[in-house]
């Protein structure tokens, strides 16, 4: 059975890499862009734990016909801990520089691979042959379906009906996981390391 775990959360630091030179404002869209999937992350795993609770007992989801779920308005209000939000804990805007992230050490791990991975593959396109660049996206496409799998194979015990399920995913993952993807684009966000609320808090 897949389940998103209920456990306190266990806090640390991701420290980010990223290219000097770029407008403030591109560095400002950046961290909104990681702190919405942050909190969406944190937000749909809560979520899932309240289905799980509620699990064999689907009439949860009677009321909604076709409309209303499409209409979004069931989805779940952000649902992040004071003592999970993410802070901003450095930052050195240089060439390259880095921002330090404080919080889910689960999130920002997921974030941290699939950043990295896809940042190499970006710096893969620029020399390797066409084939190679598909199967470096097969690759990539591959990373964000494990990001996805977990947590939809959860909603599909619970009971949720496919067309909620489609929709829970694609506002809380697939739309922020774009605008992070052209932050990364602009500012070239990329891995340097991850570390534990111990090492953050010396």
């Amino acid at each position: 059975m897949s389940e998103i775990s209920t456990s306190e959360a266990e806090l640390g630091t991701v420290v980010l890499g990223l290219e000097g030179g770029r407008l403030v404002s591109e560095y400002v869209s950046a961290l909104y862009a990681i702190n919405r999937l942050y909190d969406s992350l944190l937000t749909l795993d809560r979520f899932i734990e309240e289905l799980q609770a509620q699990a064999g007992r689907p009439e949860q989801f009677r009321p909604f016909g076709l409309r209303p779920l499409l209409d979004r308005d069931w989805l779940p209000e952000p649902a992040v801990l004071p003592s999970e939000r993410l802070v901003l804990s450095a930052i050195e805007v240089s060439s390259p520089g880095s921002i330090s992230l404080f919080g889910d050490l689960g999130i920002l791990e997921q974030l941290r691979i699939w950043l990295n991975d896809r940042d190499e593959r970006r710096k893969d396109r620029d020399y390797r042959d066409r084939e190679d660049a598909r199967r470096l996206d097969l690759e990539n496409q591959q990373r964000e379906t494990d990001l996805l799998r977990s947590r939809i194979a959860a909603m599909r015990e619970a009971g949720m009906p496919e067309v909620a399920i489609v929709e829970a995913t694609r506002a809380l993952i697939g739309e922020p996981l774009e605008a992070v993807e052209r932050a990364q684009d602009r500012v070239g966000l990329g891995e340097l390391g991850i570390g534990t609320e111990d090492e953050e808090t010396e």
